[in-house]
């Protein structure tokens, strides 16, 4: 069990531990026990968002909201391939496909720029090169997954991720 103490709150303590039924490669089960504070029962025992840093997984492209245990999860998700290129031609075209919501693309560690609504389409021409080639993508989504977790009326869509399909196209003259 590990123990959470928030500084401003010397008194509040979070015990956060693993469920040992769930011990399995790629599954975690987080229970979360709260001694309460007075007045601060319910939805106000936990006044502010919680920052979870977890390790590196595996995730493929899709909805990430659809996998079990990210459904609330509102934040961003790094995608990361090696590529490898036979011929780069005179321009080279990465095609994301669908994103929700919003990507920023690196390519072999430069910024190939951001983009906030479709089409997901980036020009990589001049940081493409043959060979091995490291493709970075960062996707953020909405507060519509972390509303699901709380009472209001702001609901929006939920899908999440890098939905695809990702491809390079290049053109010759």
């Amino acid at each position: 069990m590990q123990n959470i103490r928030y500084p401003e709150q010397s008194r509040r303590i979070i015990r956060v531990r693993m469920h040992p039924a769930c011990r399995q490669p790629h599954k975690a089960l987080v229970c979360i026990e709260i001694d309460e504070l007075n007045g601060y029962n319910g939805g106000a025992a936990i006044d502010g968002p919680i920052k979870q840093t977890c390790g590196t997984g595996l995730l493929k492209t899709g909805d990430w909201a659809m996998e079990e245990g990210l459904k609330w999860y509102s934040g961003g998700m790094k995608y990361r391939k090696e590529v490898h290129i036979t011929t780069t031609g005179n321009q080279c075209i990465l095609d994301l496909g669908e994103v929700a919501c919003t990507a920023t693309v690196y390519i072999n560690g430069k910024e190939a720029g951001t983009k906030l609504i479709p089409p997901y389409r980036f020009d990589i021409t001049d940081l493409i090169r043959p060979g091995e080639n490291n493709v970075e993508v960062v996707v953020y989504n909405t507060a519509a997954n972390h509303y699901l977790s709380i009472p209001t009326k702001y609901r929006g869509d939920t899908t999440s991720g890098l939905l695809g399909p990702v491809k390079i196209i290049t053109y010759n003259d």
